[in-house]
């Protein structure tokens, strides 16, 4: 088997290949010659997105958290508009999501922090802070179709509010 890194060209640079379907994309091209196997183009996703804005959280509702300030997106997959990640091809893709979340008054609750596809569960942490403030995260692996939608929901024992900051992030890459 035989990987080759293809790039866009890059000046001085004459040993770069380009297509027009990668064209300014990184991707790996792999083929087994030995048994006759197809080229296949494997392209590198990843991406990162943190909250920078405040966002109340009522207890009788299940918001949609955002995260609207994209860090990179390797295959412009993410859409921080929307907070929604879409893969442009099917595989098997890491998440980190998280939430600081804080409660007012201050007091114990209970946070739920959900990743979906397709507005089902996929991933899911439950916590309680005892101080009524604190980090929730979720992670996990899933298998998604190209199309599918991912999204992150939050859903609280109390009314309170998402900090904007790092503690407050979406992120992941494709495995597989």
């Amino acid at each position: 088997m035989s990987i080759k890194r293809v790039e866009s060209k890059v000046k001085g640079s004459s040993n770069s290949k380009k297509s027009s379907s990668t064209k300014g994309k990184l991707v790996i091209r792999a083929s087994n010659r030995k048994k006759g196997k197809r080229t296949r183009t494997i392209r590198k996703s990843a991406f990162r997105a943190v909250s920078n804005q405040f966002q109340t959280v009522l207890s009788t509702r299940v918001p949609q958290v955002i995260y609207a300030q994209e860090e990179f997106d390797l295959e412009n997959e993410y859409n921080p508009a929307t907070s929604t990640f879409t893969p442009e091809q099917n595989g098997v893709y890491s998440f980190t999501a998280s939430v600081l979340f804080g409660s007012e008054p201050v007091t114990s609750v209970s946070v739920t922090l959900a990743v979906l596809v397709n507005n089902d569960v996929k991933l899911s942490s439950l916590e309680t802070l005892s101080s009524g403030r604190g980090i929730v995260l979720t992670t996990g692996i899933v298998r998604l179709r190209k199309g599918d939608a991912v999204t992150v929901v939050i859903q609280t024992s109390a009314e309170g509010f998402i900090s904007t900051s790092t503690g407050t992030r979406f992120e992941g890459f494709r495995v597989r």
